[in-house]
């Protein structure tokens, strides 16, 4: 089944930035507040203004449409489990988000991830990622 997302290949839109307009940014962090207070309407309104962001991030590193929608699901899987232990340190939602994304896409090709699937030919994360440790 083909995505709405796919075809999309750059990580330049992650939603709204920290040099946003503040009002904005007021918004987001009202969300947050609320979600964190178990409010699942402002939980999702945050998955609507981060969800492709995290996508094209996801595909970016992946090449893999079901893969970076597998991954997104997940990222937002987590965030809502952790919302309670978000805070604020001077950066947009979408980075606190985009750090889960990656530490999963990290983690799927990770020798000690799930699968342990080596990273795909032309993977921007294989060129910085550390050797594998021997045992």
């Amino acid at each position: 089944m083909a995505s709405s997302w796919s075809g999309l290949h750059d990580a330049r839109s992650l939603g709204v930035d920290a040099s946003a307009d503040p009002d904005d940014r007021e918004v987001v962090a009202d969300l947050v507040r609320r979600a964190q207070d178990g409010d699942a309407d402002a939980f999702g309104s945050l998955y609507d203004r981060y969800a492709e962001g995290i996508y094209r991030f996801c595909y970016h590193r992946t090449t893999s449409v079901a893969l970076a929608e597998d991954l997104t699901s997940e990222t937002f899987f987590r965030a809502l489990r952790a919302i309670s232990t978000f805070r604020w340190q001077g950066r947009d939602f979408g980075a606190w988000l985009t750090t889960i994304a990656r530490n999963l896409v990290t983690d799927h090709y990770s020798p000690a991830g799930p699968g342990s699937r080596p990273f795909p030919p032309g993977c921007p994360i294989a060129a910085t990622s550390p050797p594998a440790r021997r045992t």
